[in-house]
């Protein structure tokens, strides 16, 4: 298969979400989110084309404020791996054979 990631990049997603997971004893339910700018890091695109992309995927909390009459909005995402990982299955290229 052919990836629109790299796959060493694709392991370092998968790994940091895996210790993710590890880390979190709690009996209390916890996800760590990802910031816009570590997912355009992750994706090799720019922080906007994260917020296109994921400003109404579900599980993403948007912490910014909304649009009035003089200003604009202010986006604040936070995104967690979980949509992370189902992003990146539904993009996957496959290999022609």
């Amino acid at each position: 298969m052919r990836l629109i990631l790299g796959v060493r990049r694709f392991a370092s997603v998968l790994a940091f979400m895996s210790r993710a997971h590890m880390a979190s004893e709690n009996p209390v339910p916890y996800t760590e989110y990802l910031t816009p700018g570590q997912v355009a890091a992750i994706l090799q695109v720019s922080t906007d084309t994260v917020a296109r992309e994921f400003g109404n995927a579900e599980g993403v909390i948007d912490l910014g404020t909304p649009e009035s009459r003089r200003k604009r909005r202010k986006r604040v995402l936070r995104i967690p791996p979980r949509t992370l990982q189902r992003f990146i299955a539904e993009k996957l290229v496959r290999a022609r054979s």
